[in-house]
């Protein structure tokens, strides 16, 4: 993703009348090309900064994605697949013997306890963050599993059925699973991933320091540089005052900051009624 305006005189001129008004944006679209810089502008630089500057996920982190994401669906579908055909035998849904609906929702939870093993793996090697969907399949999982435990006895037993017991052990295995990773994402509930995190209101120190970087950064500039990037954006503060959405004294102050710095004027940058 790019910045819409090649330069900061271009997005004044466009800015629209009624939006509110952002010096650090102002001066984040001329350091357009530095977003190690403007990140520092305040929250609006950041947002910028997170959006237009964000490297794309890697192919290994999608397809990582990918995985858990369908691993996650075949979890939540398959102990619904295992708990149907128990429950449309038990009560005579369509007509299928014990001695082969057991089998198959044996097959059922086996599924789904190997695709939550190994979505709780690629899970936790993605840094164990907060997952609604993990939690919602894994819960579906769960009730699924706790409910075929009690009624698949009482089918095989019914029915005369040899060996449900190693069906039984399964689904007790898979419901073992489903409420262990229900737990574990429950614990991981503050734990989310970075777009997510709201940012703490910086302190005085750390203001400070937030300065000092950002004068070093654009120091480090070319002389050639720095002069074009001052003179698109006194353009620009140009341009707002002349739209009326600057005041003459705002405008005198934002022209005599130091670079990088118009984002500590944002909120004083409204024309009084």
């Amino acid at each position: 993703m790019s910045f819409r305006h090649d330069s900061a005189q271009a997005w004044a001129e466009e800015h629209s009348l009624a939006a509110p008004l952002s010096l650090a944006r102002l001066e984040s679209v001329a350091f357009q090309d530095h977003p190690d810089v403007y990140r520092h502008f305040g929250a609006d630089g950041a947002a910028l900064a997170g959006t237009v500057g964000a490297p794309k996920p890697s192919s290994g982190r999608r397809a990582g994605r990918f995985v858990l994401g369908l691993l996650m669906v075949v979890a939540g579908l398959a102990p619904i697949a295992g708990y149907a055909v128990l429950i449309g035998d038990r009560f005579q849904f369509w007509v299928m013997p014990a001695e082969r609906s057991v089998p198959i929702a044996g097959v059922c939870y086996a599924i789904a306890a190997v695709a939550l093993v190994v979505a709780l793996i690629v899970w936790a090697i993605g840094g164990a963050r907060w997952s609604p969907l993990l939690l919602v399949f894994a819960i579906i999982a769960a009730l699924c599993a706790v409910s075929s435990s009690w009624t698949m006895p009482s089918i095989s037993q019914e029915q005369g059925v040899i060996g449900w017991e190693f069906w039984h052990g399964i689904v007790i295995a898979c419901a073992v699973i489903a409420v262990f990773t229900v737990v574990a994402v429950l614990i991981r509930f503050r734990v989310r991933p970075a777009e997510e995190e709201d940012d703490a209101p910086p302190d005085r120190a750390s203001a400070a320091l937030t300065r000092t970087t950002v004068r070093e950064q654009v120091a480090a500039l070319s002389y050639d540089e720095r002069n074009a990037i001052l003179a698109d954006r006194n353009a620009a503060l140009d341009v707002l005052l002349e739209r009326g959405l600057l005041g003459a004294e705002q405008h005198d102050r934002a022209h005599a900051r130091e670079l990088g710095t118009l984002y500590l004027l944002d909120g004083e940058s409204r024309v009084s009624d």
